[in-house]
């Protein structure tokens, strides 16, 4: 899922404040983004940001903050919340 690049930046900005660290999820980054499997997704954005809605909420903010005004990060692929939202990406904005 081409989403999910976001919560790679979600977890990366905790890794740049020290609030996270690098080895400690390596793995699930790994298999996570570098396989496009959700559930690893799950584990590192539910470790390191508390839950999963906050996780979404933290890439979502991300994004509208670059300028991406029509995309929405509503939930971590294959976990819709109970505040579910789409996940939508335009090409130009993902460009």
């Amino acid at each position: 899922c081409t989403i999910n690049m976001f919560s790679l930046f979600v977890a990366v900005e905790e890794f740049e404040a020290g609030r996270a660290r690098p080895e400690d999820w390596a793995y699930w980054i790994k298999i996570g983004i570098g396989h496009s499997s959700p559930p690893q997704v799950a584990v590192f954005i539910r470790g390191i940001k508390g839950s999963l809605e906050e996780g979404a909420r933290r890439a979502d903010e991300l994004m509208q903050s670059w300028g991406m005004k029509d995309s929405v990060f509503g939930y971590v692929p294959g976990y819709p919340g109970q505040d579910w939202r789409p996940n939508i990406l335009t090409a130009s904005e993902t460009n």
